[in-house]
């Protein structure tokens, strides 16, 4: 039986085992409120009446944030669901990965070339330490494969001739967390610029018809 916790941005706890979802619940709900952020605690106290037996707590966020991780797991104690020296893992990924895995799963497609517009997804760094975030990615994606073969990463000043990081998240070797590779290698593109994405786009857009931080409502009304 798995826990996975989002903090940051929209919190939410979802249990699930082999048969399928368990709990489920969003932060937003349970408090009463538009865009909360941070720890769950909500969810976490709804969870904890149910005494599951959880085998693994699994973490995300957009960025990684080693505090908050801390202070998660100490929740979790505190409430009785983290039991039997069981520690609150962040498998780390960047942001659009997310997007990336539930587009190629429920497309059924066994390869695939998968766009991700969003935006904003995580922070990437260049090898001078500017900070940047991804808003265009591009896949290729098998059952047993992954690559990114195009990031488009936006500044808010334009960063010329700056290579991104090799690797994602330079603080990797923190104790709370088990960072996956970003799937990217040297074959991969990446585009830094200060102009604004087609995802930024859409934002202005649905901010414009009153759905500011709605994007994903403004989208179904449309369909609707």
């Amino acid at each position: 039986m798995i826990c996975g916790i989002q903090i940051g941005h929209e919190p939410s706890v979802c249990v699930l085992d082999k048969n399928g979802i368990i709990y489920y619940n969003e932060e937003r709900k349970l408090k009463r409120q538009k865009h909360p952020s941070g720890i769950p605690y909500n969810a976490i106290d709804q969870l904890s009446k149910k005494q599951l037996q959880i085998d693994e707590f699994i973490s995300t966020s957009y960025n990684h944030d080693e505090t908050e991780i801390y202070n998660l797991e100490n929740y979790l104690k505190h409430k009785g669901v983290l039991k039997d020296n069981k520690k609150v893992f962040c498998w780390f990924t960047p942001h659009h990965l997310s997007h990336l895995f539930k587009a190629y799963i429920d497309s059924g497609f066994k390869t695939a070339r998968v766009f991700v517009i969003d935006g904003k997804g995580s922070d990437w760094y260049t090898t001078n330490k500017h900070q940047t975030y991804e808003t265009t990615s591009i896949y290729d994606i098998t059952p047993n494969s992954v690559l990114c073969i195009y990031k488009n990463l936006y500044s808010r000043e334009l960063l010329k001739n700056e290579k991104v990081e090799p690797e994602y998240n330079p603080d990797q070797n923190k104790s709370y967390t088990k960072i996956k590779p970003p799937l990217v290698n040297k074959d991969t593109k990446f585009n830094i610029t200060s102009d604004l994405d087609l995802g930024n786009f859409y934002s202005e857009v649905s901010r414009k018809f009153n759905f500011e931080y709605e994007e994903g409502k403004f989208m179904g009304y449309q369909s609707y």
